[in-house]
């Protein structure tokens, strides 16, 4: 099981995070439904156009991710 961690750099990318946040938070534990998109099942976070998001795939399937803000580290 070869595990590859990569920078979100694109929308397609950006929005399999958001789909994975969605599948966690909302449906497994369940936290920020109010926030959630229900419609699309996805779970974005306004801080996400300044942070750098990162995440881990295996076998081309999504399995973890992490955000890194750097704004909110400095505040």
């Amino acid at each position: 099981m070869d595990v590859e961690v990569r920078f979100a750099h694109t929308e397609d990318e950006r929005e399999a995070i958001y789909r994975l946040r969605y599948e966690t938070y909302v449906e497994e534990m369940p936290l920020y439904g109010s926030q959630a998109d229900h419609p699309r099942r996805r779970l974005a976070d306004p801080d996400d156009a300044t942070a750098h998001l990162m995440y881990a795939t295996v076998g081309g399937e999504v399995v973890g991710i992490s955000t890194d803000d750097e704004k909110k580290q400095r505040e």
